[in-house]
Formats: structure tokens, C-alpha cells, sequence
């Protein structure tokens, strides 16, 4: 019993510090994308020379409407979109916590368990995920 009120103790602290950590991260990436914009509108300003478009002008901001799907097609961004949907899948499946406690589970869980080993698309599946370019993706 005070092990498993502890362990949920623990569990709490860290979905706490996980969310803080990603309240920092969006609000470190929307103070970099204002200090962009506005660093921006200043070169542009201070150098009208430079080919340098403002963020804030009309040309910019057809600039930045015109070229944002070559701009989202990176080879990084479609990576991190697909493993963060292939490990929210896992955590959301508990895939993971039932394969490691292989005794615990009741009948049902063991028959699904080995359902998904023999899944025949499952080595095409880790195939396809191990490329070097997902198959499927146009990019």
C-alpha cells in the first residue's frame, strides 16, 4: 500500500515537471518567433539596402504565405511529426508495460500479445519506419 501511494507520488511529479517543460518550450518558441518578426522590421529599417525582407510588410508576409509548404516539407519536421505519433501510439496503446510484466497479464492481454507478434505487416511496418525516407511520404 505505501508503495504504491508513493509511486503515484512519483508519477505525479514527473507529468508535473513534463508539463512545465513543455509550457517552456512553446513559450521560449513564441518569444523567439516576436523577437524574429520585430529583429526583423529592425534590419529592414536600419539597412534598406540588404535584400532582406520585413516580416511586417506586405512583400513578407506574401513571402512567408507564399513559401510556407516548402518551408513545412523539411526532411526533419516529417521525422518528428512520425515518431511522435508512433510514440504516442505506444504509450496510448501500454503496449510497452504489458509486454514487461509477461506473467501479470490475464488471458486476454497474452492473446493480443501474441496476435501483434505475428502480425503479419509488423517487419514491413519496422521496414518501412527504419528507411531513410518514409515510404509514403513525399518529401
Amino acid at each position: 500500500m505505501k508503495n504504491d501511494s508513493s509511486e503515484a507520488e512519483f508519477t505525479r511529479k514527473r507529468m508535473k515537471l513534463y508539463y512545465k517543460i513543455c509550457i517552456l518550450a512553446a513559450l521560449t518558441a513564441c518569444v523567439l518567433q516576436v523577437l524574429l518578426i520585430v529583429l526583423s522590421w529592425l534590419m529592414t529599417a536600419a539597412a534598406p539596402d540588404l535584400y532582406m525582407r520585413s516580416m511586417l510588410g506586405g512583400e513578407g508576409l506574401r513571402w512567408i504565405f507564399g513559401h510556407f509548404t516548402e518551408n513545412m516539407q523539411s526532411p526533419l519536421l516529417v521525422w518528428i511529426l512520425l515518431l511522435g505519433v508512433a510514440y504516442g501510439t505506444v504509450k496510448g496503446s501500454g503496449i510497452v508495460g504489458a509486454m514487461r510484466k509477461k506473467q501479470d497479464n490475464d488471458y486476454r492481454t497474452r492473446i493480443a500479445l501474441q496476435v501483434a507478434r505475428s502480425d503479419p505487416f509488423f517487419p514491413g511496418t519496422l521496414m518501412q519506419t527504419s528507411s531513410k525516407r518514409p515510404v509514403g511520404l513525399n518529401c
